[in-house]
């Protein structure tokens, strides 16, 4: 049986600031999700209203431990082995469950306030081929699914999200330093967080369907994947010795990373797509 850890409820957690500039960010994280009212039964509820503080201690000291490493408070990571029935079982719910959040994920990444706020300065797109980092993934990590009949059938299932869950931790250790350049309650900081939140969700049910088909999780991916230079590529020194913010290479990055993103998860609802036709048809 998987147990959760119980999470405090999001009224609860803005009663009990006390802290004005927390009490401040709970208020605009509020405000900024019932913008989204055709999603808001899927907004998550564990949102950190304390984001600040943490991502501070972050940037002092990588001792924090990283969101991504245990993202639905889950007290074991491995369970027992299923039988067939259970496997397909599993496997079938999770056909729609895993869809319903790569697709929530996805609508707010596209949605037009979420891309006026994330993606800077752009007007006409991204180009694609500005931003190349073998750290993050692509479409590209996609391609091999696809090739291999995607998730069509329960067979070797839990390998293939096994390399899901691995690619979306890459993402979470570049938008927790995309959080980090952010000023204080800023909007785009507020935008990032929820953006964050529908990638914690993923990984959750994720990470679920793993252990609940009785595979371990993988390793989490270590916020080191990141270079220092792609972290400090924010922050510039100019001739006389001084430090600001280099706005076109934050820009580049930024943008080029939330580009990767929204292809990978379009790619990724492909394979769901076709998954879940294919079992629609077999069914019939």
């Amino acid at each position: 049986m998987i147990k959760l850890v119980p999470m405090t409820s999001f009224v609860t957690l803005g009663l009990l600031m006390y802290n004005r500039s927390r009490f401040q960010l709970f208020i605009k994280l509020a405000i900024f999700s019932i913008s989204y009212i055709p999603l808001i039964s899927s907004i998550p509820l564990a949102i950190d209203v304390s984001s600040n503080q943490v991502l501070n201690s972050i940037e002092n000291n990588h001792s924090v431990a990283p969101f991504w490493e245990n993202p639905c408070g889950l007290l074991a990571n491995t369970s027992e082995p299923l039988n067939t029935d259970d496997v397909n079982a599993t496997y079938t719910r999770s056909l729609r469950k895993i869809r319903q959040h790569l697709k929530m994920a996805q609508q707010h990444l596209t949605a037009s306030k979420t891309r006026s706020l994330l993606f800077l300065n752009t007007r006409k797109g991204l180009d694609r081929d500005n931003y190349n980092r073998n750290w993050i993934p692509d479409i590209n990590s996609v391609t091999p699914i696809l090739e291999s009949n995607g998730v069509q059938t329960s067979s070797n299932y839990g390998e293939k999200l096994s390399v899901l869950y691995s690619d979306l931790q890459r993402f979470a250790v570049a938008f927790e330093q995309m959080q980090l350049d952010e000023g204080d309650d800023t909007d785009r900081r507020v935008c990032l967080t929820v953006l964050t939140e529908f990638l914690r969700e993923l990984l959750c049910e994720v990470e679920s369907t793993i252990i609940e088909l009785g595979n371990e999780v993988p390793q989490t991916i270590a916020r080191s994947v990141m270079s220092p230079q792609e972290r400090s590529v924010a922050k510039a020194t100019s001739s006389s010795g001084g430090s600001y913010i280099s706005t076109t290479q934050k820009m580049i990055r930024d943008n080029g990373i939330l580009f990767k993103y929204k292809e990978f998860l379009e790619a990724w609802l492909r394979v769901y797509k076709i998954a879940r036709r294919t079992n629609n048809n077999s069914d019939q």
